[in-house]
């Protein structure tokens, strides 16, 4: 128990202070990229204030990312999650995660995370 509060500790330090760039690709065209600072929400939706605006959204918006760290999956999406050194990699659907005993929302332990939310929405994240 010590040993993965310690990781976790480890991995905390190395990726807090860092801002957090959000590209997003709708029906796979080129990545519109964000910078979100230190201390980000990623929320999609159709746009507005403290919202990032998804060509064709129609439905509420969609809080994927709070306090900067917590990634919020739902039914039907998948993540693929790893350090740029190559450890904690972290992969499946919500579904197949959430059979595996991972709690939602997941502390986001790698720097470079990709979020399918759904068919033709995908969503790159880098704590830069």
């Amino acid at each position: 128990m010590k040993e993965a509060a310690s990781h976790l500790s480890a991995v905390t330090d190395r990726l807090s202070g860092r801002a957090l760039r959000v590209g997003v690709s709708v029906g796979g065209g080129p990545f519109v990229e964000h910078n979100l600072g230190t201390n980000a929400q990623v929320v999609l939706g159709p746009g507005g204030p403290g919202v990032i605006a998804v060509r064709n959204w129609t439905t509420p918006n969609l809080c994927l990312v709070s306090a900067h760290r917590w990634l919020h999956l739902g039914p039907g999406m998948s993540v693929v999650m790893v350090h740029e050194t190559g450890e904690g990699r972290l992969e499946g659907t919500f579904e197949d995660l959430l059979g595996a005993g991972v709690e939602f929302p997941l502390f986001m332990n790698a720097n470079r995370i990709k979020v399918r939310v759904r068919e033709g929405l995908v969503m790159l994240m880098e704590y830069a």
